[in-house]
Order: C-alpha cells, then sequence, then structure tokens
C-alpha cells in the first residue's frame, strides 16, 4: 500500500470535514460521564442515533443499566449457532 497516498486522502478528510470533526468531538466530550457516577446512557443513546445513520454494526452491552458501553464496528468475532442441527429429525440407530 502506498502510504503517501493513504496520508494525502487522510489530510484531504481532514481539512474538508475540519468543522463536522470538531463539532462531533465537542459534542461527544460534552456528556457528563465523570465517574463516580459514571453515567453513560445519555452518551451512548445519542452514539447510538448519530452511528445508525451509517453502516456500522452496533451492540449495546451493559452490566450496569446505568453504564452502559457501545460496540461499534464490524465484528472480528463470527456469530455460531450453537445448536446448529435444531428442526432436524434424529432417528436413534436400530
Amino acid at each position: 500500500m502506498d502510504t503517501s497516498r493513504l496520508s494525502d486522502a487522510v489530510d484531504d478528510y481532514l481539512a474538508t470535514e475540519r468543522s463536522e470533526l470538531f463539532e462531533f468531538t465537542e459534542r461527544l466530550v460534552g456528556f457528563e460521564t465523570q465517574n463516580p457516577p459514571g453515567g453513560t446512557v445519555d452518551v451512548v443513546k445519542w452514539l447510538e442515533s448519530t452511528l445508525g445513520d451509517i453502516d456500522l454494526e452496533l451492540d449495546r452491552v451493559a452490566v450496569d443499566p446505568e453504564k452502559p458501553n457501545l460496540l461499534a464496528g464490524e465484528s472480528a468475532v463470527t456469530r455460531i449457532d450453537v445448536d446448529p442441527v435444531s428442526g432436524l429429525e434424529c432417528r436413534a440407530r436400530a
């Protein structure tokens, strides 16, 4: 891969989208998530609605409902059916 072309593409993107990137970052860091109490519900809801407009896989993970995490991007994990023969008729051998 020609890294100089990649670098130029990144520079061009940053130059043309600078204002939008600043607005996104300003909004993101503006949410109150300081710990304690560490509530992330509002920022996760905003990210879900914002990132939902682009084709990303989003998964909300929450041990504590007030502190959800958001996983965004393409999953590196293959989802596997734990019952791959469900619905197949099985016969006992005689």
